[in-house]
């Protein structure tokens, strides 16, 4: 098998496919990573469906030089491994990629009120929490290249959205084309919120906000 090299793990229940091909890496090198379980309410990419298909993979993390495939731990490996990597091999050689073409729409989705637009996170649930932003940002990208490129006041992350206030409602349909394009970016091609080593934001963090609050929060967000 010239395609995948198997390699272990510390973990008996998963193992490494790793890509030999070269050009499939260069392919895959413009998306970012991405774990997917069974459970997982929305799937963009065909590939990881027809894996998670088998009733023994638990949960498959796509990368674009390897692929790691869990297991359910009863299960012994020669009832998966062999099909797993046909299904690989069969799906890169077919021109397909890691990723739907049409991933981004299953990613997000954006609402607009006023001149503030939020931005519902399908696939996402790694925010640390509540958190505001007034300006550029160090410990995400995100929130710089959305202060650099639109003309914003402030970025709000919430558990499961993201809120972005403009300063006015005018040419909304620009400024909805720039932040799809901004989010595009960071959701498949970096697919992240925060710098690799952020453990800190210099936002206004909130970090004990209660429920209640929130609520109540949310209800207003057409005031702020």
């Amino acid at each position: 098998m010239t395609f995948l090299e198997i390699r272990e793990t510390p973990n008996p229940n998963a193992k490494l496919l790793i890509f030999l091909n070269p050009k499939v890496i260069a392919k895959n090198a413009k998306f970012g990573s991405m774990y997917f379980t069974k459970d997982k309410f929305v799937i963009p990419s065909f590939l990881a469906k027809k894996l998670l298909i088998d009733a023994n993979i638990e949960s498959i993390l796509l990368t674009p030089d390897h692929i790691t495939i869990v297991k359910r731990p009863a299960i012994s490996w020669f009832y998966i491994i062999e099909n797993a990597c046909e299904i690989i091999e069969s799906h890169f050689n077919s021109g397909l990629e890691l990723f739907d073409a049409e991933a981004h729409d299953t990613f997000y989705k954006i609402e607009m009120k006023d001149c503030v637009m939020e931005v519902l996170l399908l696939n996402f649930t790694n925010l640390k929490g509540f958190e505001m932003f007034f300006g550029e940002n160090s410990d995400s990208d995100l929130v710089t290249d959305l202060f650099t490129l639109l003309a914003i006041t402030k970025v709000i992350f919430l558990e499961n959205s993201i809120l972005i206030s403009f300063l006015n409602d005018e040419n909304l349909e620009y400024k909805l084309e720039s932040l799809n394009k901004i989010l595009y970016s960071h959701f498949i091609l970096k697919n992240g919120f925060y710098n690799d080593k952020a453990f800190t934001s210099k936002g206004t963090i909130i970090s004990n906000f209660q429920a209640q609050e929130k609520k109540l929060f949310k209800r207003r967000v057409g005031d702020y």
